[in-house]
């Protein structure tokens, strides 16, 4: 036993050592001395600094991973460091590495955050987001309209107001009609305005003295649940709980995230850990419950055992259901089609009436392609309408048969099978109509 706790202490002991030693030489390939840098004014910002004779900027001040990029004509001689992100020369006012067109770099100023948020800490190189010069407001190195730069002051996150409106980024304006607050335990995109709450500069309720942020996702007032802002509906607001980072509990049913675990008891739900729980009828693996598993058999411990993914297989049979299976006794057809007992399981569903022998692959090197008697999948997803007499793989995203190219799981628009030839760096992409059609991406890495 001794041996086995030194042998444990001299592991522990290599660990540590190995992870100072990576700290120690990222510091040093990092530091500005090493790659001939000097910060212009590193109380303000460790982004802008004089390599070579020129002004470069380094995000983050990361020259190991990203390194320096030069502002192309910046004036070493006249240029300034505002705060964190903005800078300015004689001719120029910068957003990192980017000008702020329209800027006046004689009046420019930096806004600071003149409102806390219990949310976020600052720091010295601590950045609005915002920038003014006599005439004008800007967030980021895009003009907020209409904004009053004498009266305008930075709030938390990206919010800002002046004497009339409240801004957030640049995107929406709100008529002023108070001085806004923050909500404890909230993050930064929510606001109180009087009555008006606003998450991501959108108002969301109008019961400001009755909603509260249960934690930084979620939130409520005597109507709604909210997750990040938005409204979940059927969740019930007076009785509804948080238990884990993964269930939720109304009086109605239990939720896993944001999905309701159907035919689950609230009153009796238990959570087991993050993905087991249960009730007084059934167990649950997420948000489905587990057929053939008493929940008196099941308790914290056992739950642990059957969370271990390589001993444990969750096999999904319905919308609702899941089986649990020893992981020795599934076989991996592909990724995404796993066959027990000579059936065939994708990861949302058994595929009823379908054997191992059903599942066909069309592409044995990467698997993406499968044809289950007349249906074909790619990632498991089912490719429509296709004829299965001249349907052929062509590449790893491409196939095709004598109607239709397909591009992954979607057919293309426009383009003729019969005089379609794949090159590299052909792709597809959306179109404002939601159909899919060919373009090619630049290779050059």
């Amino acid at each position: 036993m001794s041996i086995l706790l030194w042998l444990a202490i001299g592991f522990t002991g290599l660990l540590i050592t190995y992870f100072l030693l990576i700290l120690v030489f990222s510091r040093y390939v990092n530091s500005p001395s090493k790659n001939n840098a000097t910060a212009i004014n590193k109380e303000k910002s460790n982004q802008y600094y004089i390599k070579e004779g020129k002004v470069v900027y380094v995000l983050s001040g990361n020259f190991f991973n990203i390194g320096a990029k030069e502002i192309d004509e910046a004036d070493r001689d006249t240029f300034e460091v505002l705060d964190q992100d903005f800078a300015k020369d004689k001719h120029t006012v910068y957003y990192n590495d980017r000008p702020v067109t329209g800027a006046d770099p004689d009046t420019a100023q930096s806004i600071p955050n003149t409102y806390s948020h219990p949310g976020y800490k600052s720091s010295k190189r601590d950045s609005s987001g915002f920038l003014k010069d006599a005439k004008h407001v800007y967030c980021g190195s895009q003009l907020v309209t209409g904004a009053d730069p004498i009266t305008f002051t930075a709030l938390w996150g990206v919010y800002g107001m002046d004497k009339d409106f409240i801004y957030y980024y640049n995107d929406y304006k709100i008529p002023r009609i108070d001085t806004p607050s923050y909500i404890d335990n909230s993050n930064t995109e929510v606001l109180r305005m009087a009555d008006k709450i606003l998450y991501s500069g959108q108002v969301i309720s109008d019961q400001g003295a009755d909603f509260v942020s249960i934690d930084a996702d979620y939130s409520k007032d005597k109507s709604h649940v909210y997750r990040y802002g938005k409204i979940q509906d059927g969740v019930d607001a007076e009785s509804f709980k948080i238990l884990s980072p993964y269930f939720r509990v109304d009086k109605n049913t239990a939720y896993y995230f944001d999905t309701p675990i159907i035919g689950s008891d609230a009153a009796t739900f238990q959570v087991l850990n993050e993905s087991f729980s249960k009730d007084n009828q059934h167990v649950y693996f997420e948000d489905r419950r587990v057929i053939d598993v008493n929940p008196k058999d099941i308790n914290t411990s056992r739950a642990k055992e059957l969370n271990k993914r390589w001993l444990w297989r969750p096999l999904r049979i319905t919308k609702t259901t899941v089986r649990l299976v020893p992981n020795n006794n599934v076989s991996d057809i592909t990724n995404y089609f796993y066959s027990y007992k000579n059936e065939v399981y994708t990861y949302y569903k058994k595929m009823d009436g379908i054997k191992a022998s059903d599942v066909i692959i069309l592409d044995e090197e990467e698997k993406y392609f499968t044809r289950v008697k007349d249906t074909f999948f790619y990632y498991g997803y089912p490719i429509p309408n296709v004829d299965p007499g001249t349907f052929i793989v062509i590449s790893e995203h491409f196939s095709k048969d004598v109607n239709q190219v397909y591009w992954c799981q979607y057919p293309l628009v426009n383009t003729k099978p019969s005089l379609f030839e794949y090159t590299e760096g052909l792709g597809a992409e959306q179109n404002e109509q939601g159909d899919y059609q060919l373009t090619t991406f630049s290779t050059d890495f």
